[in-house]
This record gives structure tokens, sequence and C-alpha cells, in this order.
């Protein structure tokens, strides 16, 4: 089996390191591979040569050379000469002696590692100490460019293998700079078509760190946010195109805290606590003159509830949804129902003595359109004693609350989603328990 190689001078550390604990007689190496014992024994003349200060700022390459089948002799030779005969004979006679005594230690290895040592030859670079460190030579960034169809420059930067570096710009059709950043890290610009600053912060390796800015192609600004590995931590703020407060938000670095949007003229629409970068709890809702939501909800729900308490037919449908829009299924029933209870309400056929209000309540929005869902318990007196029954109002406005529509919600899920323009999807309609009769005394 052949080892050929050609082998350079390794750091005066890394040779050290190898010799540490050894002497510079290769007989007494401790290997178990070929390739070590050959590397240790080519560093042991290295070494011996680094001891002799004699010489100084020389370098000679000397080729080594072994064939078992056609000789028991290890050959050395000057491949490159140092320029001093004296050193180049010493260079070789070490490294001659070092290899010969490399021989017999092969022969105690494993029979594969003696194979491997069978033939072997290596050009290797023998120094002095004080020979000058040579350069390594730092490859060159390489100009990358890309044109349009137009022949309009598109992208120009510089690559280092297949690393962007240095400085970037990416173009519109037209000429106008798109992109102006940096590689592996610092300030990027991003601009909107007309020229104006869309975007600037820091990127750090593609990470957003630090403060972010971003603005409306008027000019105004559109959005500040502070940024730590890439995640919004602190205050964050939207601004709409004439300078109006959108939204507001502070989260810690798990993504925890609040987030608030506002109506444009400056009244706070809605507020939630957010718990790893989601919505969660209960979120408040305002119309624009900065009411609650669900207290208006709840104000027009009492006063529902109240008209039918009061046989008040007329405030009764002001909150029933138009009858006179017909649909198949569901809403075809729900008008029958409705029928059934105003004709019982005008006949004084229906008693409901008082209708409360429970916690929780909810709100979803969808764009301008509120939906209620406000739990209640309606007492009822009959002959028997007082009925309690468990159900809920689902409400609707789409005027921001300034009129609002119910439905039972014990109607159940089919009549709410034929009934209401929108039903939300996270709404949840329980099943609700019989009523329960309290018997006179």
């Amino acid at each position: 089996m052949t080892f050929a190689k050609t082998v350079i001078f390794f750091p005066l550390i890394l040779a050290s390191l190898l010799l540490a604990g050894c002497s510079q007689k290769s007989a007494q190496l401790e290997c178990e591979t070929f390739e070590r014992c050959y590397l240790l024994t080519l560093f042991a003349a290295q070494k011996s040569v680094l001891s002799h200060t004699e010489f100084s700022q020389l370098k000679v390459v000397v080729a080594v050379d072994y064939d078992a089948e056609k000789s028991t002799e290890v050959q050395t030779k000057i491949k490159e000469s140092s320029g001093s005969a004296e050193f180049d004979a010493f260079a070789k006679r070490e490294l001659h002696h070092s290899v010969e005594a490399l021989l017999p230690v092969l022969a105690t290895l494993p029979e594969e590692e003696q194979e491997k040592g069978e033939s072997f030859s290596t050009d290797f670079i023998m120094k002095t100490a004080d020979y000058p460190v040579e350069p390594k030579i730092e490859p060159e960034p390489e100009l990358v460019e890309k044109f349009y169809d137009n022949g309009q420059l598109k992208i120009r930067g510089y690559e280092l293998g297949i690393d962007r570096v240095g400085h970037w710009q990416t173009f519109y059709e037209d000429g106008t700079l798109r992109y102006d950043e940096h590689y592996p890290a610092g300030i990027r610009k991003r601009f909107h078509e007309n020229g104006q600053l869309a975007q600037e912060g820091y990127f750090d390796e593609g990470i957003e760190q630090g403060e972010f800015t971003d603005y409306h192609d008027n000019g105004s600004l559109r959005a500040k946010r502070n940024f730590k590995d890439g995640q919004i931590v602190g205050f964050a703020e939207s601004y709409s195109e004439d300078g109006t407060l959108d939204q507001r938000a502070n989260f810690d670095a798990q993504g925890n805290g609040t987030l608030q949007e506002f109506w444009p003229n400056g009244q706070l629409k809605w507020d939630t606590a957010v718990i790893n970068g989601q919505p969660s709890g209960q979120q408040k809702y305002y119309d624009l003159e900065g009411q609650l939501m669900v207290a208006k909800a709840l104000a027009a729900a009492k006063v529902f509830q109240q008209s039918i308490s009061d046989n008040d037919v007329d405030t009764f449908m002001r909150f029933i949804l138009d009858e006179e829009i017909m649909f198949e299924g569901a809403r075809v029933a729900y008008q029958r129902i409705i029928w059934q209870f105003t004709e019982k309400m005008k006949s004084g056929a229906f008693s409901q003595d008082l209708a409360t209000f429970t916690e929780p309540t909810q709100m979803f929005i969808d764009g301008e359109e509120y939906c209620a869902y406000l739990p209640m318990t309606i007492t009822t007196q009959t002959a028997e004693g007082k009925i309690f029954r468990n159900s809920a109002l689902v409400g609707y406005s789409a005027d921001i609350g300034k009129t609002w529509k119910f439905v039972d919600a014990s109607d159940g899920h089919d009549v709410i989603g034929a009934v209401l323009p929108i039903t939300p999807s996270d709404l949840t309609i329980p099943k609700f328990a019989e009523p329960k009769i309290m018997a006179r005394d």
C-alpha cells in the first residue's frame, strides 16, 4: 500500500503540542497508527532544526522516499535549497535519521497499519525558528451586478464565496434605490418606489437588533419598534398617514405584555393582554367617545329585556333584526318564534319579572361589526312559583355600538348563524340547564 503526500510545515505551536513529553528520538514515539507515527517523526526532525539557532531565516524542502519492495533504505534529497549548503545538509541529515528511526517503530504496529508504511513519500518544509511567517492570502470579494432587461442596474454588491459582504444596493426598474444594506451586519434602508424612505434598522446576520422606524410613502412616520434578537421587546407604535396613533404595544422578551388600538380621533379602540405573542384574556373594546362597548351592549340589553317584562312590543321590535327580509331555514323558524312571542306579549299572556345579567361577558369584533355575548338569568312568575332560567343574549352592532340587535342564545347556533350577519368563530354557546322552579310558600 502506498502513502504519498506533501506535508507543509505546521506552526511551531502545533508541533510543540504534538511533541510534548517526547524526546527527539523517534524510537520513543508512542503511537498506534502509521499516520500519527509518521507525523510525529517529521515533527521530531523539525524540532531538532528549530533548536539550532546558528542558522537564521532559512527554509529548505527535503524530499523523503521509501519503498520496502525496492530497498530497505530511506531516500532523502534536497527538493528546494535554502541557499545555504550547510543548512541544507544539516536539515536533510536530521530528517533522514528521524525517518530511519521510524521503521522499527512501524514493525510494532498492527498488521494493517504496517501495510500503510510499506511505501511513502513526502516533500517536507523545514524552517529555522526565526524564519518570517508567510502572510495568509485572504480571498478578495467579487463584485456582483445584475441588470433588468432594459439595461438598468438591478443589484450591485460583493460576494465572498457564497456569502454577501460589504455594501449592497438593489434598485427599482426605473433606477430608484430600493434597498441599501450592509453584510453581514449593519444598517439596512428600504425605500418606496417614489424614493421616500420606507424602513431603517440594524440587521446582524439577518436578525433585527435595536430600534426600527418605518415610514409611509408620503414621508410620515408609520411605525417605531425595538428589537432584540429578532423579537419586538419594549414599546412599539404604528401610525396612520396623517400622523395619528393607530396601535401601541409593550412586550417583554417572552412576548408578554399589552396591545392597544386607537380610533382616528385618538380615543382608545381596544386593548388586551398578550401572552407569548398572542392576545389572551378579556379584550376590552371602546367606542369613539371612549365608552366600553360591553357596557353599551349591556345597557341596550337591559332595555330590551325590560320591554319584555313590560309587554312593550314596539320597543322589543327595535332590537329584533329586520323580519321583513326573507331567508330559508332557521330564519323562517326565527320569524315564527318572534311572531308567537309578540302575540303573547300583546295579549298579556306572557309574564317576565326580571332579567339579571351575569359574568363573564364577551366581546367580538370583525372590522366595524361587533358581537356581544351577555349571560343572564331570567325570572318568571307562574302559578306554581318562580321559574329561573339561565340563558344569554347575543348582541350585534354595525354602527360602533349606537344600536344593537339581539338573539336569545338558547335558540341555538343554527338560528344565531342564520339571523346574525356575522357569527364569531370563537363564540361558544353552552348547553343551558333546564329551568328551575321555586315553589310558592
